[in-house]
């Protein structure tokens, strides 16, 4: 008897303007890689993860491109503030072509590493993720701080939307990397990518 690979097959969508480090982050997330000089995605450019989440092995389809998801992380880039605020016109787009009603939406201030070039506060990036349901995380596509944590976030966020669960189907593929997530153990990666393009 086969035992499926995984319970659940999630769809996530990174936007945002260009040069806010979503191809960096992608990246980072799947093959703990970041690298100094990225090209522009043109086209469509996806990778694929594989977690466990309480308990619930999914399987991660990133694309760093707008479409139908599970899961929309907006991320903007926290030294150009005009990145951050055209966050609300992303918002609306991904509103506006949403399958899901339900979709999880998580905030990304990126670059936090350029501290001294920081032009959005804290504050004002978790005023605006509040006022708009969503959760907020800074992260660091360079140094990778935080970028596991937001995907484990929108995962767990995912798993526990009823409405979006009942919308996936438990697949039978054979995973090729793993990320346990749990919460009395320390996260661990266990192996490379899954690039898709």
């Amino acid at each position: 008897m086969t035992s499926k690979a995984f319970d659940h097959n999630f769809k996530l969508v990174l936007v945002g303007d260009s040069a806010t480090g979503k191809s960096s982050i992608i990246t980072q997330f799947t093959e703990d890689e970041f690298k100094e000089q990225m090209s522009p995605t043109i086209g469509v450019d996806f990778k694929v993860k594989f977690m466990n989440v309480n308990r619930k092995k999914v399987k991660l389809t990133i694309f760093d491109t707008a479409g139908n998801a599970h899961g929309i992380i907006l991320v903007y880039d926290v030294t150009r503030e005009e990145t951050f605020n055209n966050i609300k016109n992303w918002l609306k787009e991904c509103d506006l072509y949403s399958t899901f009603e339900e979709c999880v939406k998580l905030l990304i201030g990126n670059k936090i590493d350029l501290k001294e070039e920081r032009k959005v506060s804290l504050q004002d990036a978790q005023n605006f993720a509040k006022s708009n349901n969503m959760v907020y995380i800074e992260t660091s596509a360079k140094t990778k701080e935080n970028v596991d944590k937001a995907f484990e976030e929108v995962v767990y966020q995912i798993l526990n939307t009823t409405n979006l669960l009942e919308s996936t189907e438990p697949v039978r593929n054979k995973p090729t990397d793993n990320v346990n997530i749990s919460t009395s153990e320390p996260n661990e990666s266990e192996g490379g990518s899954g690039c898709c393009w």
